[in-house]
């Protein structure tokens, strides 16, 4: 006897000011190993900086999981970000999944890369989706800096692998891509930190002729991953996650209201089992709402110094 399966909960149509911004991860794989980010460690023998542990499995959505979230979007997001924790263009369906997102109706896609895989298609792809917002990450100007604050292969723009001027062809990419009459709004994102000092007036000077009226650049300062990251740049501040009606739901459906919460320590539940409206505004996420926040007793806040510290960000947009 064939077994039915049970249909899963739908969240209902939520009003603007329940709606949420959803992180939704397509890899936590990188190809970086940026010393500003965890993944830099996890396959070092080099302890975390800061103490806290970066272990959780490396994988990919799958499509099941995929249809699950968006078609939970619609009736919970107001802002979708593909750009949690790993190199989303990585994912061997990125295409295929942003074409799926092309039809949406109730929410803004922003998505993240650090551009090395960026070629022509996927310039095509963010314009045919109709992406609200790209954003670039460098976070250096000279390409010395570049490979001590982003090292990782690169690709040039058709497709090779280059180990030398890096740097270069991510410059070539950004320009080209800028000077797309049809590119969508961009925000390139300058993290300041120890490792690229004396860089980011040099960076505003050079890129922001480059920008367009929807455009913006920002320099803003690092973080620490919930405690992941140690680093001299790293200022206080409050959480603020629970005020922004931030979730995060990793390859896997599983669901952490924390933006920084890369090992998924306040995971609350799975979209593959609830619904994510049933998760977000459950009485066990009103009782961690009460335990989290900044060097509060529970992982990852008690090593987490920052939250979403954006104080001293500088902000350029285009004309």
């Amino acid at each position: 006897m064939q077994q039915t399966l049970k249909p899963l909960e739908q969240s209902p149509w939520l009003e603007e000011e329940q709606r949420l911004i959803v992180g939704i991860e397509f890899t936590n794989a990188c190809n970086f190993r940026c010393p500003i980010c965890p993944q830099a460690y996890r396959y070092s023998k080099q302890p975390q900086p800061a103490g806290a542990v970066y272990d959780r499995q490396i994988g990919n959505i799958t499509s099941p999981v995929f249809h699950r979230i968006v078609d939970e979007c619609e009736r919970v997001a107001k802002t979708v970000e593909l750009n949690f924790f790993g190199e989303q263009t990585l994912h061997p369906k990125y295409h295929e999944f942003l074409t799926v997102m092309k039809s949406r109706q109730n929410y803004r896609v922003v998505t993240n890369t650090n551009m090395s895989l960026l070629d022509p298609s996927i310039m095509e792809l963010w314009i045919d989706a109709k992406v609200d917002q790209i954003r670039l990450s460098i976070d250096a100007i000279d390409s010395d800096v570049f490979d001590i604050a982003r090292p990782g292969r690169v690709r040039s723009l058709d497709g090779k692998s280059i180990k030398k001027n890096r740097l270069e062809a991510i410059h070539e990419k950004m320009k080209m891509w800028f000077s797309l009459p049809d590119h969508r709004p961009t925000r390139l994102v300058f993290v300041e930190s120890q490792f690229n000092q004396g860089q980011s007036n040099r960076f505003i000077d050079y890129w922001t002729p480059y920008l367009g009226v929807s455009d913006e650049l920002i320099v803003k300062p690092v973080l620490s991953y919930g405690g992941k990251i140690s680093d001299p740049s790293i200022t206080s501040g409050r959480c603020n996650v629970w005020d922004l009606k931030m979730c995060q739901v990793d390859w896997q459906g599983n669901v952490s209201p924390c933006n920084l919460d890369v090992n998924m320590d306040l995971h609350l539940g799975n979209i593959m089992n609830q619904s994510l409206f049933n998760i977000y505004y459950s009485a066990d996420a009103n009782t961690l709402k009460s335990k989290t926040g900044c060097g509060n007793d529970i992982s990852p806040c008690k090593t987490c110094t920052d939250s979403n510290f954006w104080e001293g960000t500088i902000r350029v947009v285009g004309k």
